[in-house]
């Protein structure tokens, strides 16, 4: 392994990039900062002195992804033909970044309130934002009039959180949530046009 940059503020990326690929990997039960900090060949004191504890590392890491998410859906915004592109895109990075996360992962988090306020923030400017793709896709003809997509929005996001704490659903993948519950959602509230780009991506992900 490389040795640890003597940058403070390398010190601190490379910790939250290390910490963010463990909990991907492995969840948040079994992560550790002893652990954390002999991976790294990293002291355990330089370890606290960036960051206090174990919640403050992880608030950092869901802070930090975040932060790379909106910048990678601006992108996306930026060069999307229309609001069924920006979703699908969208689909399409989270279940490449996040795919093999297990929902267990999230239950762990109730244990970090700090971490869960920030998800609960970034819940909430999502939601609105996607009441406004959905009535924008309205006015494109690929969704169906006359539903209200406030409620729709909130509908799929709670029907993700309330799968994440199925005990029958502890080990299947976000990638398998995504494919076999919100895509299908979404694929009913879409018109013709909008079902045949729904089920064009979904026959392109590997099975």
């Amino acid at each position: 392994m490389a040795p640890i940059p003597k940058s403070p503020v390398q010190v601190r990326q490379t910790v939250i990039q290390a910490a963010t690929q463990y909990i991907k990997e492995h969840g948040l039960r079994s992560f550790t900062m002893d652990e954390l900090a002999h991976n790294l060949r990293m002291s355990k004191r330089t370890l606290y002195q960036v960051f206090s504890d174990k919640e403050d590392l992880v608030f950092h890491c869901f802070e930090a992804e975040n932060k790379v998410r909106a910048e990678r859906v601006a992108e996306i915004m930026a060069g999307s033909e229309d609001v069924l592109d920006v979703m699908l895109k969208v689909v399409a990075y989270e279940m490449q970044k996040f795919g093999d996360m297990r929902p267990a992962t999230i239950e762990e988090l109730q244990k970090f309130p700090k971490v869960v306020a920030l998800l609960e923030k970034q819940r909430r400017e999502q939601s609105t934002q996607g009441a406004q793709f959905f009535e924008k896709g309205v006015e494109q003809g690929l969704f169906l009039k006359g539903i209200d997509y406030t409620i729709v929005d909130s509908i799929m996001r709670n029907m993700i959180r309330n799968a994440m704490y199925e005990d029958t659903m502890r080990e299947v993948s976000f990638n398998h949530i995504f494919r076999h519950a919100a895509l299908i959602y979404l694929r009913g509230c879409a018109t013709p046009k909008g079902i045949e780009r729904i089920d064009a991506f979904l026959s392109a992900l590997p099975q």
